[in-house]
């Protein structure tokens, strides 16, 4: 069965009805895009004012003599170019990219949640645009090609190639088809990662995934007292790749968040002594406190150290606009690193909590008889955990974390990426700890998670998604509070 289009589900959701009339066919791949015959328009021209890109047909600006373009491109002759825009934008909603568009000049500017930098750009082409004439000289004629069409460019700005391309793919066959694979999934990369992780892991036992994880850790650190921008991004992707439980392990991530949440993996219950520990074991990462660095400050000091809390924040609007651009950029990557090292930390912690809730272990764990370095630890709460690095990060930073995570979650409008890793965190952290949701409702988290589920429903459906966990859990503990005070004024 052929997948609806993408546009066609939205606008029903809505209430809009839409012309099913006319074919859905592709024309056969061309050198430098594919000319598409014929495509659902999903909407008549009033319903387009629902879009995110509100683009006018008569703005598009003609190919320039001697450009250079891509190929990663279509050519779209069978629907107008604010159809094409609607679907676009569309599709940037539900792959939660954040998109800055400008309606003069027909382009967009796509920020994804994986660091890529994408540029599309609207032509007008004309009977299809010389390159197609070219192509008719090398023995090529289509007899299709003398119609206009619209044609769509994308390219790379940054980012990793690899990622670019799955991302050009669907953006493309969005513009010009109106949907994406039927089989396509948000999280779809992560599902296929976590089952090759899965194969590797199982063959190794606990004790070499402690020493290797505890090695890499170390590195990790060393990389982040670093003087240096790009060894300081290196060490904080590292830390990402750690605690993510899909890409590395469960053994690997329960470690890993450990000493991210509590500065060590052995500051629980059951610490074993210094003869029975690692070598390794004994260093102080500080790990802790450079996330809560780069998360409450955007920065560190110069010898990797947490930077003076009474200093002012680079996060601050006031204080972007004094730092020059390259430097800010590197800051925003730090930031958004940061966010996505404590959300998977709070996740696999949650992880954790829910395999000691139901009894079971971490595959085949050896006992304490089985070897003299490796030490069974007793099931910790994930509230008792989540406590202690609550005091422990406003100890070090002298600031509120819950703080800094909505006033960050605010911020969703212009910086929805970093909002929706803030709500991740939120959203574990009122999950383990009463004390998080009632300071949360003292600041007025309600308001906060309101506007910025607003903005996802708009523009990025990660964020909705993660925005409306947040509002169930501070809904249900407001229930659970009233349920209380009635049975206290009962009895």
């Amino acid at each position: 069965m052929k997948p609806e289009p993408l546009i066609q589900r939205s606008l029903l959701n809505k209430g809009i009805m839409v012309d099913e009339s006319k074919p859905n066919n592709v024309a056969p791949l061309q050198q430098y895009g594919v000319i598409v015959e014929s495509s659902k328009v999903p909407a008549a021209p009033s319903d387009l004012s629902r879009s995110n890109w509100t683009l006018r047909n008569d703005v598009l600006r003609s190919l320039p003599s001697y450009y250079p373009l891509e190929k990663s491109c279509r050519f779209i002759q069978d629907a107008t170019p604010s159809v094409i825009a609607n679907r676009i934008s569309e599709v940037c909603r539900i792959m939660s990219v954040y998109a800055q568009y400008d309606n003069d000049l027909a382009t967009a500017s796509l920020f994804t949640s994986d660091h890529v930098e994408i540029h599309v750009s609207l032509w007008q082409g004309n009977n299809c645009t010389s390159i197609q004439n070219n192509d008719q000289k090398d023995g090529h004629d289509d007899s299709s090609s003398s119609d206009p069409c619209t044609i769509v460019e994308i390219q790379r700005r940054k980012g990793c190639p690899i990622r670019y391309h799955r991302y050009c793919r669907l953006l493309l066959d969005a513009a010009s088809m109106g949907h994406l694979p039927d089989e396509y999934t948000i999280d779809a990369d992560k599902l296929n990662f976590s089952k090759q992780v899965m194969k590797i892991t199982e063959a190794e036992d606990w004790q070499s995934a402690q020493t290797n994880t505890l090695l890499a850790l170390d590195i990790a650190a060393s990389l982040l007292k670093k003087d240096r921008m790009d060894a300081r991004e290196l060490g904080m992707e590292s830390l990402c790749l750690l605690t993510d439980s899909t890409k590395t392990g469960f053994r690997t991530a329960v470690i890993a968040s450990r000493a991210v949440l509590l500065g060590s993996y052995y500051e629980v219950e059951s610490v074993p002594t210094k003869e029975e520990r690692l070598p390794i074991m004994n260093t102080d990462f500080g790990i802790r406190e450079a996330v809560l660095s780069f998360i409450q400050l955007g920065r560190l000091s110069d010898d990797g150290e947490y930077k003076d809390a009474s200093e002012e924040s680079l996060l601050d609007s006031n204080s972007e606009a004094l730092i020059h651009p390259e430097q800010r950029e590197h800051y925003y990557l730090l930031h958004n690193l940061a966010l996505n090292v404590l959300a998977n930390a709070l996740d696999v912690l949650q992880q954790e909590d829910e395999s000691n809730h139901n009894e079971t272990t971490i595959e085949s764990m050896p006992t304490p008889a089985t070897t003299s370095t490796t030490v069974q630890e007793s099931p910790v709460s994930s509230s008792k955990i989540t406590n202690k690095f609550l005091k422990e990060s406003a100890e070090i930073s002298q600031r509120e974390l819950i703080s800094t995570l909505l006033g960050v979650l605010g911020q969703a409008a212009s910086k929805p990426h970093n909002a929706c890793l803030s709500a991740q965190c939120l959203r574990h952290l009122f999950q383990a700890s009463i004390t998080a949701r009632r300071r949360a409702r003292d600041l007025n988290a309600k308001q906060i998670v309101s506007t910025a589920l607003d903005v996802g429903r708009r523009t990025h459906a990660k964020l909705e998604l993660e925005a409306e966990k947040v509002k169930h859990e501070l809904m249900q503990f407001d229930d659970e509070e009233d349920e209380e005070s009635e049975r206290e004024l009962d009895e």
